[in-house]
Order: structure tokens, then C-alpha cells, then sequence
């Protein structure tokens, strides 16, 4: 779970800094997983392939407003309504956070890994980091490979 500060003009005109939380739970990460026939990685890739942006849009719009909640007082739950949805939803935070996440694909990495629990991010990363280290042996082999000139 992570907060962020958003900085916006409201539309009465007055800024405003509003903090938000975000947090997705192993258990809600498995249903988007289930859901999505193959995984959320391969629906990805495949709504990709097949140029289909507008399911790409509804896809983040889901991940965003599925991790959009508040901390209760004791900090023992993390509550999520459809109250809380539309009440983000309904602000220039969300319009700023949507933007930002669609068009900088480090940032939306970032959103995930801060919404994600921790030891599942350190995963990613591990991944992330087996697949970098894969690919420059392969590039370095191609290389290598090459007739001199």
C-alpha cells in the first residue's frame, strides 16, 4: 500500500492537496489473475496485439479504482466502497493519475509495485532481473557470434 499528494486546481478554482491510498491484496491481484483468460500479462500483451485500446482503457481504469481506498483509524483494514471510488474517480486526481499512468509506462510500474504487497514487488523485480541479465547474455552472444570484419 501506498499514498500519494496530488496537487490540482478544483473546479471552484482553489488548489488543493489531497492524499490518496492505493493497495491491492494478494487475494484481489488472484481474482484479476483468474479473471483474465491466460493472465493478466498475456490479456495484456494480446489486447495489444489485436489494437484494441479501448479495453487497454478500461483495464487500468479497473486496477486504479480497484486500489483506490482509505486506511481505517486503527489501521486494521483497508476500506474500499463504491463511495470512495466515485469520490476519487470524480476528481482531477484521478484524471492527472489516469493520464499519467497510461502514457509513462515507468510510472505505471511504479503505481503497481507500490500497490502491491511488498514481497510479491520484490518478486517482480527479481523477475524483471532475470529476464535483463538473460537478455544481455543473449545480445552478448549474438554479438559474439558475428563474423569479424
Amino acid at each position: 500500500m501506498f499514498g500519494r499528494t496530488f496537487t490540482y486546481t478544483d473546479y471552484n478554482g482553489n488548489t488543493r492537496n489531497d492524499t490518496w491510498y492505493f493497495n491491492l491484496t494478494k487475494a484481489e491481484l488472484m481474482k484479476m489473475e483468474l479473471g483474465a483468460w491466460g493472465g493478466l500479462d498475456a490479456l495484456l500483451k494480446r489486447l495489444i496485439r489485436e489494437e484494441k485500446p479501448e479495453k487497454i482503457v478500461d483495464m487500468f481504469e479497473k486496477i486504479i479504482l480497484g486500489a483506490v481506498g482509505e486506511k481505517s483509524p486503527d489501521g486494521r483494514r483497508f476500506i474500499k466502497n463504491d463511495q470512495i471510488r466515485q469520490d476519487f474517480y470524480q476528481t482531477q486526481a484521478y484524471s492527472d493519475l489516469f493520464f499519467e499512468l497510461v502514457t509513462d509506462p515507468e510510472k505505471l510500474t511504479a503505481f503497481l509495485k507500490g500497490a502491491i504487497p511488498e514481497d510479491l514487488a520484490k518478486k517482480i523485480d527479481e523477475k524483471d532481473q532475470a529476464e535483463v541479465e538473460a537478455e544481455a547474455a543473449e545480445t552478448a552472444s549474438n554479438v559474439a557470434s558475428l563474423p569479424s570484419a
